[in-house]
């Protein structure tokens, strides 16, 4: 890891702490994102801004409140009992990232009639993740090279097609930017703000 790349991680490190120091009951989530920024700005860095932290519930990892990396967001406050993702991302570039053409992210939206014995086989498998995300390689390992890399591709096509599954692109900002991201999940539990996984 270069000097500039390490300094970039750092960055992001004293966001989320930065961050977390004003994530307390009743504060607006906006606060966060200002110091996000503030801290990202002052360190050489722009936050991206078309992304950010978000509230974690049971089987929704995208929930309420979403925690912008920037001024300017939501007025909504932090709120008992609630869980927050606080995930600061630094960017060498302008801070805007785009989807990519490539796509390896899922969940199961509706199980639908399908027609190939591969996409069949794949809506069989999705039951166990409750309408969470999924990655494409896991559905790899779980048919054991019983089916083909191309087959997969077909299922997974035809599964998009009829709208069986929603797909969440990979994401990408300008050539020779790098962008880096840390993430903390918070909880306000009995009006104290607790980090989780300490």
């Amino acid at each position: 890891m270069n000097n500039e790349h390490a300094k970039q991680i750092e960055a992001n490190e004293l966001a989320l702490a930065n961050a977390i120091s004003v994530a307390k009951l009743g504060e607006p989530v906006e606060k966060m994102g200002a110091i996000i920024e503030k801290t990202l700005k002052d360190k050489g860095f722009n936050p991206v801004y078309n992304l950010g932290g978000h509230g974690v519930s049971k089987n929704n990892i995208h929930d309420w409140p979403s925690v912008p990396n920037h001024a300017g967001g939501t007025s909504d406050k932090l709120k008992e009992g609630i869980a927050v993702a606080i995930e600061p991302f630094a960017s060498t570039g302008v801070g805007e990232v785009r989807d990519d053409v490539i796509v390896e992210i899922f969940s199961l939206v509706e199980k639908k009639g399908v027609r190939s014995p591969v996409a069949k086989q794949i809506l069989n498998l999705l039951d166990k993740y409750e309408g969470r995300p999924f990655a494409e390689r896991w559905i790899r390992k779980e048919l054991d090279g019983k089916v083909s890399d191309f087959g997969l591709t077909l299922g997974l096509k035809e599964l998009m097609k009829n709208k069986s599954i929603h797909t969440y692109p990979g994401l990408k900002e300008a050539k020779g930017t790098i962008v880096t991201q840390i993430e903390k999940t918070i909880i306000i539990n009995d009006g104290e703000t607790i980090v989780l996984g300490e």
